[in-house]
């Protein structure tokens, strides 16, 4: 253990002695990969109710399947599509961070 690093169960402590939650790096990076793929699917549902009234589109060609534009496929497209490339992106700098000697 190094000086400028204080143990975890010190970190959570208070004046009082009484134990705090304090949020982890993992727990916020979830938590905001979380909101924002809920964010994305309102926009995607929100978006798959104005888009066929608006233009008159009702079918969406999502890798040669023909898909009717609804907030609830446009909501779940949304998700999937942000979910993916969150979850590929946080396995690369995973996989990365394994190779990097002075990580934490």
């Amino acid at each position: 253990m190094t000086a400028d690093r204080v143990p975890d169960s010190d970190r959570s402590r208070t004046a009082g002695g009484a134990e705090r939650q304090t949020p982890t790096g993992r727990r916020v990076v979830v938590g905001l990969g979380l909101a924002l793929v809920t964010v994305t699917a309102a926009f995607g549902a929100v978006l798959g109710y104005a888009l066929p009234a608006r233009s008159g589109v009702e079918t969406l060609a999502v890798a040669g399947v023909s898909v009717v534009i609804s907030p609830v496929t446009m909501a779940l497209y949304g998700a999937v599509t942000v979910g993916t490339f969150l979850v590929t992106v946080l396995l690369v700098l995973h996989t990365v961070s394994r190779f990097d000697e002075n990580a934490v």
